[in-house]
């Protein structure tokens, strides 16, 4: 639970959205009249925990933010994952990915760095990395990492 719903809190961090903040869609987390929707992909044993749970409370705080979890079985999670990231229209917003996967998933080139320098510029200064625990943990099912927008806009976070 504790994976989803840092996922959840890091998928308004790449809504798209147009430069300069606070504009008609919202400054990427969408209007009510024009909400964002964001799709992510996870193992499917915890997919539906997460939409029926994380998500309601993840609206409460961004409304105008949809969740499509879609649920994969674990042993077509990184294959389909990896086909995502190289696909020159990718599906998914958030890939929850296992651990040792990372490596793979980072050579793409389609991760978003969540603690650099683009992130950096529209993250709140006062958050704290520390509350957000990506290490490697035997506790931990997987990591939370998010694709750069290709939304096909030009987005709030340059990408």
């Amino acid at each position: 639970m504790t994976m989803g719903t840092a996922a959840l809190l890091g998928v308004g961090l790449v809504a798209c959205g147009s430069p300069g903040g606070e504009k008609a869609d919202g400054g990427g987390l969408g209007t009510e009249e024009n909400p964002v929707t964001i799709t992510m992909i996870a193992n499917q044993s915890f997919s539906q925990q997460w939409q029926e749970k994380l998500v309601p409370e993840f609206n409460k705080v961004y409304p105008n933010i949809k969740v499509e979890i879609e649920g994969v079985p674990y042993e077509e999670l990184l294959t389909k994952s990896m086909l995502d990231l190289t696909t020159a229209k990718p599906e998914y917003d958030v890939i929850i990915a296992d651990d040792p996967w990372t490596p793979q998933l980072a050579q793409t080139g389609a991760l978003l760095d969540l603690q650099g320098d683009t992130v950096a510029a529209w993250t709140d200064e006062d958050y704290d990395w520390d509350d957000f625990y990506a290490a490697p943990s035997p506790r931990a099912s997987g990591m939370a990492f998010s694709t750069a927008c290709r939304c096909g806009r030009t987005c709030s976070h340059g990408s």
